[in-house]
């Protein structure tokens, strides 16, 4: 194989690495013929440590020419330090390939060659099972997607079932069904109106009942005062009047004495079908009939009389006023 193509190989495919085992599982298959491989150590030392693949510690280790180690033992150290490294860091694998082939010996080439075939192996092998491995799961995913759909499409086979049952029973049922509700309607209308409805009516009815009491009790109340405010009025007109006769009577030396008995004697005899009016038609009637008593002429008593006859005119009219 051509340098270039290995080179490009070391390159592309090894720093596209799945997974920092595989570098490390390679150079551990080939420590043994790495290490019998006799590649100078101090050059691979130098390289390795101007790629930065290797400590300054453990250049300085493998170059000391006076710690007694052998070009083995160098080497076997070397492998054995780049091995730890891959294992935590995928890309030295790929510089320490990149290394080997820039030595540009034989047995370094041809073992970078080996190595990163057998890393590519490796790699289709890990990648194949990888493959294998979501195409299983995919294939799982699939299974139990198709699952669920089929357990979908039974559920709502049955759900389209139950739905024309239902779709059945409410068509047999309609009247029925309508007929129930409008019962359920009436008997919740009914619960309302006796629970909310009337316990208002009657208390609206109440408040009003009250009021209107209240009100014609007011009214009664102010047409009683008013009755015993005409009857106490009408009564001290009575008494100015008959104090008013009293006097004309003894003015005219009328013989009959003006008290409640003979008022009711006198009147009875003019007015006899009159007997139970009241007293203003009594004081009415006595003055009447004082008036037709008292004689008329030009004596001076008569001039009196006539004097008096005017004012009882003035008595009569102003108790007909009453």
């Amino acid at each position: 194989m051509s340098g270039p193509n290995l080179r490009q190989r070391i390159e592309q495919n090894v720093f596209c690495a799945l997974t920092p085992s595989i570098g490390h599982n390679v150079i551990s298959a080939y420590t043994s013929r790495l290490v019998a491989s006799n590649i100078d150590p101090f050059l691979l030392a130098r390289n390795l440590f101007s790629s930065s693949i290797i400590s300054d510690e453990c250049y300085r280790t493998v170059t000391d020419r006076h710690c007694g180690m052998t070009a083995t033992q160098r080497l076997e150290y070397l492998v054995h330090t780049i091995r730890g490294s891959v294992k935590t860091k995928p890309h030295v694998f790929r510089q320490f390939l990149s290394v080997l082939f820039n030595l540009e010996d034989t047995v370094g080439i041809a073992l970078a060659e080996e190595m990163i075939t057998a890393y590519e192996v490796q790699e289709a092998v890990e990648l194949q099972d990888s493959l294998h491995l979501q195409a299983h799961t995919i294939q799982s995913m699939v299974d139990d997607t198709m699952e669920k759909i089929l357990k979908w499409q039974e559920t709502r086979r049955n759900t389209i079932e139950k739905l024309d049952d239902l779709a059945d029973f409410a068509k047999r049922y309609w009247n029925i069904s309508l007929l129930a509700f409008g019962i359920v309607i009436t008997l919740v209308g009914m619960t309302l109106m006796i629970e909310i409805v009337l316990p208002l009516v009657l208390i609206i009815s109440f408040i009003v009942r009250s009021a209107a009491g209240i009100l014609v009790s007011r009214i009664n109340y102010i047409e009683a005062n008013e009755y015993v405010n005409r009857e106490k009025s009408d009564k001290n007109e009575v008494i100015k009047y008959l104090n008013k006769l009293r006097d004309i009577e003894t003015a005219a030396n009328y013989p009959v004495s003006l008290n409640a008995k003979d008022f009711l004697q006198i009147f009875s005899k003019i007015h006899p079908h009159e007997n139970g009016s009241s007293i203003l038609d009594i004081v009415e009637g006595i003055a009447s009939t004082l008036i037709e008593f008292l004689p008329c002429g030009t004596d001076p008593v008569i001039r009196l009389n006539t004097r008096l006859r005017k004012e009882l005119d003035i008595v009569c009219k102003k108790i007909k006023a009453l």
